[in-house]
């Protein structure tokens, strides 16, 4: 469904004279990325907004996106799997730190751990987007910084048992599986 509205997108702006033939195709990718990007983050703030938890809600999408640019990790292969997976990790979340509070030396043995992983293997490559060996060193550094300054926060909010801390730590725990899951899979498959 989305690669046809993209598709139906891209043609008017082709007809419209607004884009070349030739670049057809990328103009229905990129307006494909966008309206999935745009259907899941709606659906998202809107359930935050349903289950009152705009704020961690806007805390999961902040960390969410802007860490996994950087460190990669798994890729759904289709827009529904992304759409589901993503929405799926964002629902465990909330549920996780709503009932299954974190203690303030957990947050930071998660944030140290994490970042050790990012150090050793971030980032992590989708096979349709190669990174230079010079970008993989920039965003390891990037990575790191990011990931280890939310657990900062996180472990600072744990100790004045604020909510949010719990919701940031999930978070991360959250980007550090994503990144593992595909790691693991490549080594299954050199088995």
């Amino acid at each position: 469904m989305i690669h046809e509205i993209s598709k139906r997108i891209s043609l008017s702006l082709l007809n419209r004279n607004l884009i070349k033939d030739e670049l057809i195709e990328v103009y229905v990718y990129g307006t494909e990325l966008f309206l999935s990007f745009i259907l899941t983050s709606a659906v998202i703030l809107i359930l935050g907004s349903i289950l009152n938890l705009f704020v961690e809600t806007l805390i999961f999408m902040v960390l969410f996106i802007g860490i996994r640019r950087i460190v990669g990790g798994f890729h759904a292969n289709s827009y529904f799997r992304c759409f589901i997976s993503t929405v799926a990790s964002y629902s465990v979340i909330m549920i996780l730190s709503k009932y299954c509070p974190f203690s303030p030396v957990f947050s930071l043995i998660t944030t140290i751990v994490g970042s050790a992983i990012i150090a050793v293997w971030g980032p992590v490559e989708n096979v349709h987007k190669k990174i230079s060996e010079e970008k993989k060193l920039k965003f390891r550094k990037i990575g790191i910084i990011e990931y280890s300054l939310a657990g900062t926060v996180s472990s600072i909010l744990s100790l004045f048992e604020i909510h949010l801390g719990d919701v940031i730590t999930y978070t991360l725990m959250m980007i550090i599986v994503l990144m593992i899951i595909p790691l693991i899979g490549r080594r299954i498959r050199n088995v």
